[in-house]
């Protein structure tokens, strides 16, 4: 009658954990963009160190060739004897900040420095 009893209960146990039982609460997931992006993600297991390290370069990248831009606008607009001074201006007042520290730019907090500026720095140096 014990011997009984505990195969009934072993033979619940293993109808529970068989594969086929799943219960309702517990749905699979078979949504296919997640497939997709699984799939991807485990054929390519660094791609979010990678889109982190090529996001990060090309907005260095960005900055350096939009700071080029504005310097082929200013030259366009310019002389070349306007332009040869405009860049000795901005050469003193970049000395002026590695010498001394002053007219620091810090982003959202200081102003651009406006041309009488440019012209005091170049003329006392």
């Amino acid at each position: 009658m014990i011997s009984r009893y505990f195969i009934r209960q072993n033979l619940k146990l293993q109808l529970c954990s068989t594969r086929n039982y799943v219960p309702d609460y517990n749905k699979r997931k078979t949504d296919w963009i997640l497939r997709k992006a699984n799939g991807f993600l485990a054929r390519n297991p660094n791609f979010f160190l990678h889109f982190t390290f090529n996001g990060i370069m090309a907005v260095l990248v960005g900055f350096y060739f939009y700071t080029k831009y504005q310097e082929k606008q200013i030259r366009k607009t310019m002389t070349e004897e306007e332009y040869i001074m405009y860049r000795e201006k901005k050469k003193a007042l970049k000395e002026q900040r590695l010498k001394y520290g002053t007219d620091l730019y810090i982003p959202f907090i200081t102003k651009k420095v406006e041309n009488e500026r440019i012209d005091e720095i170049y003329y006392k140096s």
